[in-house]
């Protein structure tokens, strides 16, 4: 190939990317140290969904779990933050919540967060994967939501009184951003 091989890695977009990408290693992290940690079909099916996203996409993912993280980082008490994306028609739910938050409250609120969704949603996202950290990123959880099915009436009723209560779902603050595979 006489040096076209090296003469491409040389270049200037190719070097940002390489940069880039360092972040979209945050995902591969993630499922190796905590997904696969205890490895039931659960897991695996997780492990799954992370890794069959693009290098690209782990570095979208990546940046967005950082930048909100960045946002809540020094927050204090009790709260809890959620953050959607959908990436080939998958919703990648995160969630952070205060570091001294109690393991009960922050289940209670982990799973109102991903069925608030699917209600807020109208059940046309299929798949859900959750990550839930403190903002001190301690106490990983995670979970998915497979074949997202309309909820009894009854539930969902109770879904949209709990997140009235939250103040949930009232407000929604679209984030667009635009991302350069191979950055200038």
């Amino acid at each position: 190939m006489d040096g076209k091989w090296q003469n491409y890695l040389s270049r200037k977009e190719v070097e940002n990317k390489k940069e880039e990408d360092k972040v979209s290693y945050f995902v591969d992290e993630f499922v190796k140290r905590e997904v696969l940690y205890k490895s039931d079909s659960n897991n695996i099916k997780i492990a799954t969904e992370l890794l069959s996203l693009s290098r690209f996409e782990r570095r979208v993912f990546g940046q967005t779990f950082f930048e909100f993280w960045d946002r809540y980082k020094d927050k204090n008490g009790y709260f809890v933050a959620r953050r959607y994306g959908t990436v080939n028609d998958i919703v990648f739910a995160m969630v952070l919540h205060g570091s001294e938050m109690e393991h009960d409250h922050i289940m209670i609120s982990t799973q109102l967060a991903a069925e608030g969704f699917c209600v807020w949603d109208k059940y046309k996202s299929k798949k859900i994967v959750l990550i839930s950290t403190s903002n001190k990123l301690t106490d990983f959880k995670f979970g998915m939501i497979e074949n997202v099915e309309p909820f009894p009436k009854e539930k969902e009723l109770e879904i949209i009184e709990d997140l009235k209560i939250f103040n949930w779902f009232q407000n929604i603050e679209n984030i667009i951003a635009n991302f350069k595979e191979y950055p200038e």
